[in-house]
């Protein structure tokens, strides 16, 4: 027996009623799941929401060949609810962590209890909206991350001494070394009462030639660098391109579902307008 309780506990629908919470409840599966089990797969066609009545449910999608934990749903937590707003296929995977006793309620059961009540879809896809911000910084700093770790992974050799080269080129380390190396070899080709002969007399000729090799050399490098970092941040812009259209074509579905139930929920009314005056007891 499904105890409307609980479902008072759950946020999208702790604005109804005692006696419509029971109509809720009346039209509601009970389940019960052993720790492990898969609920449902990424692709598999949904046609039903689920709210925890005990126990512990991990949302997962895949990424890079491994799956990132999206969300993990406790008592009176609820997920799956978009199978209930289009007829799309599942974006995620449900698997239970532990035993775990489940509410289900069907697409068809659903529609026919949200009809006269228009508050309860709201505040559901407010909170499917807020999923959906979520879920988007997550999938969009993994990508980042999985850009990075990709990077690294193709990086060779001569591509690691250039990055190292022009991070050493562009810090206070190598304006001391070039300072230093400049007063050294004056202090060095001027120190003739030490009884150090003179290799670069002023006004120093070699050590000109040196630092134009070193300007020379030092350009190339940081400019590979520069080029690798551009590639890197075309990637991970494409790579935010893809979640935040993925993201907009979800809201926009959302939309699309809400208003389909707004229209079906005036054509529900209309027809119980016209029953009344006609006098006929509406069915």
């Amino acid at each position: 027996m499904i105890d409307p309780e609980l479902l008072k506990a759950v946020p999208i629908f702790q604005s109804l009623p005692d006696e419509e919470l029971a109509s809720l409840a009346a039209v509601m599966k009970e389940q019960t799941l052993p720790a492990h089990q898969r609920l449902f797969e990424v692709g598999e066609p949904g046609s039903t929401m689920y709210v925890v009545k005990r126990g512990l449910v991990q949302i997962t999608i895949p990424s890079s060949g491994a799956h990132v934990e999206l969300a993990r749903f406790g008592p009176t937590e609820f997920f799956g609810e978009l199978a209930l707003l289009d007829t799309q296929p599942r974006s995620a995977r449900a698997t239970t962590l532990e035993e775990t006793e489940l509410y289900a309620l069907s697409r068809e059961s659903f529609l026919e209890f949200i009809k006269p009540r228009p508050l309860a879809a709201l505040a559901m896809l407010a909170y499917t909206a807020k999923r959906l911000r979520t879920t988007t910084e997550l999938v969009r700093t993994r990508a980042s991350s999985n850009l990075n770790e990709e990077f690294h992974k193709r990086e060779t050799f001569s591509d690691r001494i250039s990055d190292k080269i022009a991070e050493f080129g562009g810090s206070w380390r190598f304006i001391f070394f070039y300072c230093g190396l400049v007063f050294l070899w004056m202090a060095v080709n001027t120190a003739q009462r030490f009884g150090i002969p003179p290799f670069d007399e002023p006004p120093y000729q070699g050590l000109n030639l040196v630092l134009g090799i070193i300007a020379t050399l030092q350009a190339p490098f940081i400019m590979m660098s520069q080029n690798r970092d551009q590639a890197r941040e075309r990637l991970r812009a494409e790579a935010d391109y893809r979640v935040n259209l993925k993201n907009e074509i979800g809201v926009e579905k959302t939309v699309a579902a809400l208003d389909d139930l707004r229209r079906e929920i005036a054509e529900l009314k209309a027809r119980l307008d016209e029953l009344a005056v006609q006098g006929a007891p509406p069915r």
